[in-house]
């Protein structure tokens, strides 16, 4: 588990950690504010962020 100060820094991460040639902002964006959980390379990751900005958000779309 790793907990990222910022979305770029989620991102970073990501990258890294999967071996990826580019940011999968999809996956990050899809996991923060729809809460799907996204599975590559047999590990599965999800991405998190205060419920508040979730739900302020939603109200918006």
């Amino acid at each position: 588990m790793a907990e990222c100060p910022s979305i770029q820094e989620a991102a970073r991460f990501f990258r890294k950690h999967t071996g990826a040639q580019r940011f999968n902002w999809s996956a990050i964006n899809n996991g923060i504010w729809f809460d799907k959980p996204y599975s590559v390379n047999g590990a599965t990751y999800y991405f998190l962020t205060d419920s508040e900005a979730v739900k302020k958000k939603q109200q918006t779309n």
